[in-house]
């Protein structure tokens, strides 16, 4: 109580997800995520649901070397 924190549960899903090394800047989301779309418009398997966008996922501190930096981005995905 008073940390400022809220929780909020939401539903689950299944993603795609690409990894990408180095510093997440918006030049390297865009490409990534020009990337991850374009892979999903080929797979034969999985279509991104209607209405979602991708999200970018970031886990280092600002102090990891870009060479150990790790990054993702990813979007929900159903079933074709």
């Amino acid at each position: 109580e008073g940390s400022g924190v809220t929780l909020t549960a939401v539903k689950g899903d299944t993603r795609a997800t690409i990894m990408f090394g180095g510093y997440a800047s918006k030049k390297a989301e865009e490409q990534q995520t020009k990337q991850l779309l374009s892979l999903l418009e080929e797979d034969k398997k999985w279509k991104v649901v209607e209405g979602e966008s991708c999200v970018v996922a970031q886990y280092n501190d600002p102090f990891t070397p870009p060479w150990k930096r790790l990054n993702e981005v990813s979007v929900a995905v159903e079933a074709r």
